[in-house]
């Protein structure tokens, strides 16, 4: 939705230089990139909702931030910092996919889920097209802070926990309140720490992707992949 309203933001702002008109695109995407090293693996520490709720809020709060930016640092700083909140459905959704569906059922699930990623980039220019036309740039800003709003009031009711792991240690805390029993424990929770499980966790997405060829080779292409779409929509009239 920014590409279109780039010239517009660029004229406000006192942007002058190509590169740095093209970051306030980019630094997006960049976000959207390191986000998921660290989101879903917080996920299986804490659970899937509360990272997904934060994050969503963290992109919530610095997304309306870029509305009200007047300088094209704190542009570039208030969308790098929504791009990582932002991220947060793409590190985490699968994973609540995998807890939700069977290995056999999950081809469709994450058929539908993919949709998502391909169908906003072919609509959000068309959206922020309109939108910056008939108002100004800042209300690209507020209309997607509006929209997430709603969504995050939805999710506060209708989102429930699935990570098995995080089900059980509720679960364990439920029935040692309910008997006054505090030897209860779920299977596992005893033999790592919250620090060891976080290092663990943390750890595991960059060991796979500096030492399996396969999700090496899958990240360089998905990298093609993502640099062309996004040098299209970059290259979007205002």
């Amino acid at each position: 939705m920014v590409a279109p309203a780039l010239p517009r933001m660029d004229a406000d702002l006192g942007i002058t230089e190509q590169v740095t008109s093209q970051m306030l695109l980019s630094i997006f995407i960049l976000a959207y990139a390191i986000g998921p090293l660290v989101l879903g693996p917080l996920s299986e520490v804490y659970g899937r909702v509360i990272v997904l709720q934060l994050a969503n809020l963290f992109f919530l709060v610095f997304n309306l931030a870029c509305g009200f930016a007047t300088t094209a640092p704190q542009m570039l700083v208030f969308r790098f910092l929504a791009g990582l909140g932002g991220s947060a459905p793409l590190a985490i959704g699968g994973g609540i996919l995998a807890d939700c569906f069977r290995p056999e059922e999950r081809g469709k699930a994450i058929g539908v889920y993919s949709l998502a990623p391909l169908i906003g980039p072919a609509i959000g220019p068309i959206a922020g097209g309109f939108i910056s036309e008939n108002t100004t740039w800042r209300w690209v800003f507020y209309a997607v802070t509006i929209a997430d709003a709603v969504i995050q009031i939805a999710g506060l009711f209708l989102l429930q926990e699935t990570w098995a792991p995080k089900l059980l240690e509720n679960k364990v805390k439920k029935l040692r309140k309910e008997t006054g029993n505090n030897a209860l424990y779920a299977e596992g929770s005893r033999k790592e720490t919250v620090v060891q499980k976080l290092k663990i966790s943390l750890m595991r997405p960059f060991i796979l992707l500096f030492t399996q060829p396969t999700v090496i080779v899958f990240a360089i292409y998905m990298a093609y992949l993502y640099g062309l779409v996004y040098l299209v929509i970059s290259s979007f009239p205002g």
